[in-house]
């Protein structure tokens, strides 16, 4: 027991000496810090570095000062200090002055002010080492977008008061990625007179730029306590194909408020919209001011008015929970257009969204709907957009269901105003619809019932267009789907049925008396030219995915064209069906109206082309009658329409060649001279041998015919006519590949002077002019 208790004296006292012997230690250091802390002992320490880290330095200095034995006041000074941390890291310092007052308190050190930090960086390289992505746990995709109060963040403990001189200077720093071009940039931080003491002003000045990608800069002054983060200054942003500059001014206290007016900047578009950000750990709203886009097409502006995002965020993950869209677009057209006022439509959207599961099975559900709608002489319209869709959230992101429907209505009040819109653009009206007036509806509405099943839509179209001589109301059905599953189509198909309930049209002034003109005109191209022209089209304009269509067009009451040549409409009646992948079937029917043939009132009975899904040329059948008081005339369109046949008929019965006598001169065979009987036996071979078809027929019988002769040898025929009493006109042509022209005129005595024409499909035009004399014996 003795032995023991002078074992423990012993162990106590020893372990008294050591705690006097430490205590005395550190009562030196603190009270001679320069016997431990001096440039010649960090030299030695450095030896046991790791080779990849390399420090020097031209001069390093430490001052310490002793106002008492409990105050201490340290000043670091250094030059030229330079850190290399291979191949991480480089740096050197051109100066570092650090001036600190400690004071012993309590038994433990304590910073009592920091007089001064000033850093002068110049030079900053980073290396970065391309990352090696272990594996992870699932983790959500959601931003958790909860923004704390800033009093939360910042250590409480912090006295300003204690904070003197401040300067932190980065000059030519660079950070090497892995791949592309490095990033460069410099910043400087310096401290200014606060008017507060619990408070630290200071300005921030940057500027990054990484060749071809960005360039940015910075200047602003900061205030910062320990409840509140105010920022002011300006920063700019610009890339290869845009740029931002706006002023900001944003204050985080409780929440974060942010006022910005960029001026934006892409291609020629410049908008400078002011935007206000308000959020916190329970709201992030978004409120633009007006943003102006100036001739956006044809002088047409488009302003967006008063746009706001409010959205609530999710009171555990911080994802947006609720969020709506508030919108007012307003288009205004150019000045000069009459009629048209400002297009003022206004957008909303809502959505709500929650989470199901956890971890890999994590799924983000969102219901949402827009609507646009908005009503003026221009467009009335209504646009509703609802659905909901399920969202794994974890990489890779995918969307797991879906479903959604849409409805849009639209109505043209003033047809005359998109008229004038699309005047002299590649989009124009053509006539004879450039003069209708009126309105046009159009319903839209499209359903998804889920992620396998195909994108459907149902279309309807109404027209009510009238003028003074024309209508045109039609209406129309349009069913659509996509081939194959809706995120992943493989391509359209569409259905439409066309009802023509109402058409009168006027055809364009025609004039078929007048020979045609003998030029070629340039605005007129040949069919191996435009077989050519239409291949290389194709092969260049191919729709990249399967497109299945089918469209079929019916009337309701035939549709009437009005012409000039004609002294009542044209009745067509029409039931057609066409689709992608088979010819066209169905029928289109003239019905009967009047006709002036060969300067005769006669009637066109029916004149139908039928369409067979095997044929190549749609079938012909058609009848034109004429009658005086001797005799009914019925001329029988038959065959097709590459070849045609027109077989004539008569009550009571006449021969061919007697039914053109009475066609062409209104006399009977034995009435004829030598020249007129010579015409219609030619005419009468040229109809029978098909070298004369039903359009050939109509435009000789409004010329002032003088002859007519034909070959049967080369099936061609020769129509000559006057002009007048000098000059004679006169046509050749086999109806295939060749076609000549022939102008002839009188000059007096025995002259004359002769223009000739002559075509062929594989051949140039040759065009030639002859002066010629004649005499006959």
């Amino acid at each position: 027991m003795a032995v023991l208790k002078k074992t423990l004296k012993v162990v106590v006292l020893t372990v008294l000496l050591l705690l006097v012997l430490l205590i005395g230690v550190l009562a030196y250091v603190w009270m001679r810090p320069e016997v431990v802390i001096n440039e010649k002992n960090l030299r030695w320490a450095l030896q046991y570095a790791p080779e990849s880290l390399k420090i020097s330095w031209d001069h390093l200095g430490f001052k310490f000062e002793s106002p008492d034995w409990t105050h201490k006041r340290i000043h670091v000074s250094a030059g030229n200090l330079c850190v290399s941390y291979t191949p991480l890291l480089h740096t050197c310092a051109p100066g570092i002055s650090i001036d600190v007052a400690m004071a012993f308190t309590n038994w433990r050190p304590q910073l009592e002010q920091l007089r001064e930090v000033t850093v002068e960086v110049s030079e900053l390289t980073l290396n970065l080492p391309a990352k090696e992505e272990a594996p992870k746990e699932p983790q959500s995709l959601l931003p958790n977008l909860k923004l704390p109060a800033f009093a939360e963040l910042m250590p409480q403990q912090l006295d300003f008061n204690l904070i003197g001189s401040l300067r932190l200077s980065v000059k030519n720093m660079r950070v090497n990625f892995p791949e592309g071009a490095p990033l460069l940039a410099q910043a400087e931080v310096v401290r200014q007179p606060s008017p507060l003491p619990s408070e630290l002003n200071f300005d921030l000045s940057a500027q990054a730029e990484q060749e071809g990608s960005f360039a940015a800069k910075l200047q602003s002054n900061i205030d910062l306590n320990l409840q509140k983060l105010s920022i002011k200054g300006n920063a700019q942003v610009s890339t290869s194909s845009f740029s931002i500059a706006t002023p900001l001014t944003a204050t985080w206290g409780r929440d974060l408020r942010a006022q910005a007016k960029p001026l934006v900047r892409y291609g020629k578009i410049k908008l400078d919209p002011a935007v206000n950000l308000l959020w916190s750990d329970k709201e992030l709203d978004i409120t633009l001011g007006d943003i102006q886009l100036k001739n956006i097409w044809r002088k047409t502006s488009l302003r967006l008015q008063g746009c706001a995002i409010k959205s609530t965020l999710d009171s555990e993950k911080g994802y947006p929970a609720k969020a709506g869209l508030q919108c007012g677009l307003i288009v205004t057209p150019d000045k000069n257009r009459a009629g048209i006022k400002n297009v003022d439509t206004l957008l909303k959207a809502t959505l709500a969204a929650h989470t199901q599961g956890k971890g890999a099975s994590e799924r983000l559900r969102i219901d949402g709907q827009a609507e646009l709608t908005g009503a003026n002489t221009f467009l009335q319209g209504q646009v509703r957009i609802n659905g909901e869709t399920e969202i794994k959230l974890q990489k890779p992101m995918e969307i797991t269901a879906a479903k959604a429907a849409a409805e849009v209505h639209l109505r043209i009040p003033d047809f005359v105003v998109w008229k004038d819109l699309f005047e002299s653009t590649p989009f124009a009206i053509p006539a004879p619809l450039h003069v209708l007036k009126g309105d046009v509806d159009l319903d839209l509405h499209a359903q998804l019932t889920d992620l396998d099943s195909p994108l459907s839509a149902d279309a309807t179209a109404q027209t009510r267009l009238s003028s003074k001589n024309q209508k045109l109301f039609v209406k129309a059905k349009a069913d659509l789907e996509t081939l194959g599953k809706v995120l992943k189509p493989q391509g359209l198909k569409v259905h439409a049925d066309v009802i023509l309930q109402d058409v009168h049209l006027q055809a364009p002034p025609l004039r078929l008396a007048i020979p045609p003109q003998v030029l070629p005109d340039k605005r007129f191209v040949m069919r191996k030219d435009l077989d050519i022209t239409e291949e290389e089209k194709s092969a260049s304009s191919k729709i990249p995915f399967e497109l299945q269509w089918s469209v079929k067009i019916k009337t309701e009451k035939p549709v009437l064209i009005s012409s000039n040549l004609l002294q009542s409409p044209v009745p067509i009646a029409l039931d057609i069906q066409a689709q992608n992948d088979r010819k066209p079937q169905g029928k289109v029917m003239v019905q009967s109206f009047p006709f002036e043939f060969f300067r005769k009132k006669a009637t066109v009975n029916n004149v139908d082309l039928i369409f067979h899904p095997d044929t190549v040329a749609p079938e012909l059948s058609g009848k034109i009658s004429y009658s005086n008081p001797e005799v009914d005339i019925r001329i029988l369109l038959l065959g097709n329409t590459q070849r045609p046949i027109v077989n004539l008929e008569s009550d009571p019965q006449l021969n061919q060649q007697q039914i053109l006598s009475v066609l062409l001169f209104d006399k009977s065979l034995d009435e004829l001279n030598e020249d007129e009987v010579n015409s219609t036996s030619n005419m009468s071979r040229a109809v029978s041998d098909g070298a004369l078809g039903l359009f050939s027929l109509l435009f000789l019988s409004s010329t002032p015919i003088q002859s007519i002769s034909y070959d049967p040898n080369s099936q061609s025929y020769t129509a000559r006519m006057r002009l007048d009493d000098n000059t004679t006109f006169s046509m050749q042509s086999n109806m295939t590949e060749q076609r000549q022209f022939t102008l002839r005129r009188r000059l007096g005595g025995n002259w004359s002077v002769r223009t000739e024409l002559s075509q062929e499909d594989d051949r140039a035009d040759v065009v030639q002019t002859l002066l010629e004399w004649m005499r006959r014996f």
